[in-house]
This record gives C-alpha cells, structure tokens and sequence, in this order.
C-alpha cells in the first residue's frame, strides 16, 4: 500500500495484506482485517499511516476467533464498533475497541438468535436483526410439522437501505426492492406523508450502490451492472468538474465511481477502470484538476489482455440469461475454439465486467484466454444484481435449471460459431467447482475434461459441517437447496451430490483443495477423489496445505493455474509455460512445495 504525504509529498510503502482495509474516522489510521492461517477467523489490526515505519498492531489477538468489523463511528474517531465470537462460536457479541490502547468494553451480548446488531449513526446500540428462519436452527431437532415439510420457499432478502437525510429532515433517499422484482433509489418527501418516488433504476439490474452527499444531504451518483457498468452522476455540477477526466477515456468501455470524498466535499478520489486496468485520480473541483495517483498491477499487460464481451442468451425455459464472452486478444471472431466454461463460485453472487484485479473470475478468464482459449462467465439463474425473480428462479434448482442454464450457454457458443464443440472444458471455484462435477457427471461426453477447486462433493454433509457461526444465517441454502433434517429434502440433496454420480464420469478430472477450507472441507474432496478412483476414473488431486477456501495469495494462484494450464493443454491442446521463474521462487522461499 503506498500513502503519500500532503505535507512533504512522500510516499511510504508499507507492506500489508488482508480481504478488508477501511479507514479510521479521522483517516489517521488503517483498519485491516486478515487472516493468516486460511481457516477465516479473521483478526482487526490497525496502522499508524502517521509513521512511515509502522507496522501492524493485532488489536484482536485471539486465538481461533473471527472478528467482523460492523463500525466506523464518524463522530468517536478514537474507537470502532466490532463483532466477534470468542465468547461462543456460534453467535457474534457485539464490542468497542479503543484503537490507541486495544481496550475493549462490551456493548451487547447476542441473546442467542441475533444475526447483526443494529445500531445508530453514532454507534448507539438499538437491537438485534434476528434470523428469518430460527426454528431451523442447525443442530436441534425440528418441530413435528417441519420434520417432513421441504424447506425450500421461492424467498428473497429485502432490501431497504437507508442512505440520507436532508438537513431539514424534511427528505430522505432509500435503496429498496419493497413491492417490486430491482432494487431501485427511492426519494421519501415528509412534506407529502412519505410519498416514495422512484428516483433512478436500471431496466436490467439492481442499483448497486449511491454514494450520498453528506454537505448537500442528496445523492450524487448511481451504480449499475447490468452488462457493462453504468454510472449516473445527479450533481450536474459534479458532471461538469468530472467531464474533462472522463473525456479522456472517449470510445472507450470503462466503468467509473468515486471511492471517497474530503469533508467538504470539495476534493475527492475518483476510479476510472477498463477490462485492463484501474486508475486512481484526485479530483480537486476547486481547482479544476485531476491527478493520477495510481494505477493498477495490470497496466503493464494491458496489449496482452482481452475485452470481456457482454452477451445473453436464452435458456429452454424461456429465461434470458446473461453473460462474459472472453476471446483471446486478436482472436478472429469467425474461427471456432476450443472453449472454457467458466463457472462462478456463491452461487448467490456473480460475474461483473471490469479489470482481472477485483475479480478471480475474470482473472482466470484472462489467464485462460492469454492461454489461447476462449472463456464464458455465465450468471445462471440464482445470480446476484438481477432482481428477485432472477435469483428465485434458483429455488430448488442446484443441479438441475441452474446446469441448464450452463449447457444452454455452452450451445449458444457452438451454434455461434465461438466453440469447436470437441474441445470444450469446464471449470470453477467453491460453487463452480460444484457444478463442474455435476456436469462431469451429467454430461459425461460434453467435456473433454473438468477443473473443480474447492467444490462441494456432498450437499447433505456440507450443509452440515459449515462453520458454526453461520448457524443463523443458512436461510438461503434451506430455502434454495434444501435442510439434511428433513428426510425429504436430504434424499433429493443426495441425488445432486456428485460423489454419488461418480461411477458417470468418462472424462479427466483435475480437483484442488485446500487443507484449512472451513467453507468447502477436505473431507468433501478427498472423498470425491476416492470415489473417482474406487470406479476407475482419471482424476488428479492437488491439495494445498495452507490454503483455505479463498484463493487470493499469489503462491495459491500459482499453483492452480500452472497446473491447470497444463492439464488443459493435455486435453485441449492449449498453450502451456514450460518453465517459469516465479514457481521456483516461491517453491525455494517456502512458499510452495519443492516438488
């Protein structure tokens, strides 16, 4: 991370890692959140961004604990509102830490049903947010009626996100999906009983974020993704300010936000980002100026690497469903390939267009297509930014719609004429990984061989080894996959888990795991793997002795993609690095293993 001085002009480098970094309410401090054992028990260090020789203070220093960070609270710079589990591990306490002395004080203790707290802008605590469908609470014994009642329901999270008030109060801004299939901003007029307006929505998607201006208490712009991202500025002066930055970027598909603003508003980070690369400009609308800060690891490969290309197509149900075409760089759009389905991990999430920096899917993709093949990122049904009746169409349909959706997809590229239909893998993480072994299994002849890493081999069992602090939140794998307690939905479960389709495989399998994964446990794959080979089948396993569900470190990328290009190449015939110096960096540092 480089921060640089306003009052000397320089930059201090200083080496940190971690999935989350927020800044103090004064910003004289870095809050990270990291885990370094891979097993997700994240811990809160803070860095003095003051002294140029800090290092990282664990203000949590727990042993097998996962701490959340719930709160900046603007008006108390000197602490932070934080969850953790340390008192049981299956329910979150809610804590104020002193971030000069570490000193933490209890600010509610969880009754034993508390999803999140709930607390105010000022970090004042008003109560719990409980879970939806307590009386399936994992590990007790369901009432009479629900023992044999399936727990899937076409249920949706609704949304109603408060953003802002005007300074009379007399006005308030919402995101909300209330009564309706988006998410959309909605203007609430206290003047008019609390009429709600509908201020701005995106035909295809949900509004994904606003950012609101606190000196004028309006919103001043709007975030979409419904294919290629789109973002509404309100403010037209704040357009007019921003026009000469994004004027440079003329013809070109980019996306755009503001990631923070000064207090008075007046100066204010701004990110401009291709398929390639991500830039970091300070914007001073006083002055007129913008200045580049930084940019991105990718700048350097950008010639390199390929557009992601927006598409859709429709699936035997009459679904529209959308999707990532990557084609490698200079590829003739009229030569068939040899193609990678590429399938994203949640699988309540989904594939965004943007730069391979903020996405191990596109990533891979990049990778994959560098590689020579082309790659498609399908957000099949149950995919999140869709809509409610996007993601419900999902309900009940692990293994079934949702892998049609996969092979419909992978018919639109060969009636395109994008995909030389002998040569056509698949691939994916955590959910992908799933369903990379269901269409193994499903369609044993379709590919010409499979990539699974971290997927979930055994849907009974793995709902019910999932960490215990989800307890209170597994409402989505009940309502859309089903609940192990309940006999009936445990037999329907069992007949979509692929380590009871193995003896269906005919075609390589190459199957990553990683030894401290609490999401996807070992067991899931070393069973599958057994499975294979018990029936006879070609399977290669690799597990990763320090890596957990995530594949964010450099080493773990490493391994999996030097070893996926060659296995890719010996089934598609794809090119594949014969030597390369950063393995044998990492294999001599320790990072990896020598052989």
């Amino acid at each position: 991370m480089h921060v640089r001085s306003e009052v000397d002009g320089k930059t201090h480098v200083y080496r940190v890692g971690g999935s989350g970094r927020h800044w103090s309410a004064d910003s004289r401090r870095l809050l990270i959140l990291d885990d370094k054992t891979g097993a997700e028990n994240h811990r809160l260090y803070r860095l003095d961004i003051e002294d140029p020789d800090a290092t990282l203070v664990d203000l949590t220093p727990f042993e097998g604990v996962r701490v959340w960070l719930h709160q900046i609270v603007k008006s108390d710079p000197e602490h932070v509102l934080v969850m953790h589990n340390r008192r049981s591990h299956t329910v979150r306490d809610l804590y104020r830490i002193n971030l000069n002395t570490g000193a933490e004080e209890v600010v509610a203790l969880n009754p034993g049903d508390g999803i999140a707290p709930v607390t105010d802008a000022n970090g004042q605590f008003l109560g719990w947010r409980k879970s939806a469908l307590p009386q399936r609470a994992r590990g007790k014994s369901l009432p009479p009626d629900l023992r044999e009642r399936s727990a899937l329901a076409r249920v949706s999270q609704e949304v109603t996100q408060p953003l802002g008030l005007s300074h009379d109060k007399a006005h308030a801004w919402v995101l909300s999906n209330r009564g309706r299939d988006r998410v959309a901003l909605f203007h609430l007029d206290a003047t008019r009983g609390g009429a709600a307006t509908v201020v701005h929505e995106d035909p295809k998607a949900d509004v994904a974020r606003v950012l609101m201006s606190a000196v004028q208490g309006r919103p001043l712009l709007a975030v979409s993704n419904p294919d290629y991202p789109r973002t509404q500025v309100f403010d037209e002066q704040l357009a007019a300010q921003l026009r000469p930055l994004l004027d440079a970027y003329e013809g070109m598909q980019i996306g755009f936000t503001i990631e923070t603003m000064a207090p008075d508003e007046q100066r204010l980070v701004a990110v401009v980002f291709t398929h390639a690369n991500r830039r970091f400009y300070l914007v001073d609308r006083g002055k007129g100026s913008h200045v580049l800060l930084g940019e991105s690891r990718s700048a350097g490969f950008q010639a390199s690497m390929a557009v992601p290309e927006a598409v859709e197509f429709t699936a035997r149900d009459g679904l529209r469903i959308p999707a990532y075409l990557v084609r490698p760089a200079g590829a003739s759009s009229s030569r068939r390939l040899p193609l990678i389905l590429l399938v994203h991990g949640g699988p309540w999430s989904r594939v965004s267009w943007g730069d391979a920096d903020h996405s191990e899917d596109l990533l891979r993709a990049q990778f994959l297509a560098n590689r020579g093949y082309a790659v498609l990122l399908i957000n099949f049904r149950g995919s999140t930014g869709y809509g409610r009746k996007f993601m419900t169409a999902a309900v009940g349909q692990f293994g079934a719609a949702m892998q049609d959706d996969l092979m419909d997809g992978l018919q639109w590229a060969i009636d395109a004429g994008v995909a030389d239909p002998s040569k056509v893998a698949i691939m994916g993480h955590s959910y992908g990984g799933y369903a990379t072994l269901m269409a193994m299994a499903q369609h044993p002849t379709a590919f010409a061989c499979g990539v699974s890493v971290a997927g979930p081999a055994d849907l009974p069992r793995l709902i019910e080894t999932f960490p215990p602090y989800w307890e209170l939140e597994l409402m989505y794998w009940y309502s859309y996959v089903g609940d192990p307690a309940v006999p009936a939905d445990k037999a329907r479960m069992e007949k979509i888990s692929p380590i009871n389709l193995a003896h269906r495989f005919e075609r390589p399998v190459l199957v990553f795991q990683g030894a401290t994964d609490v999401r996807v446990p070992p067991e899931q794959s070393r069973s599958m793997v057994a499975r294979l080979v018990e029936q006879g089948k070609a399977v290669e396993y690799r597990e990763l002795a320090d890596m957990g569900h995530s594949t964010g470190y450099w080493a773990h990328h490493l391994t999996i993609l030097r070893r996926t290009e060659t296995f890719l190449a010996q089934c598609l015939g794809g090119r594949a690095a014969r030597f390369d110096k950063m393995e044998w960096a990492a294999r001599l540092s320790g990072r990896l293993p020598l052989w």
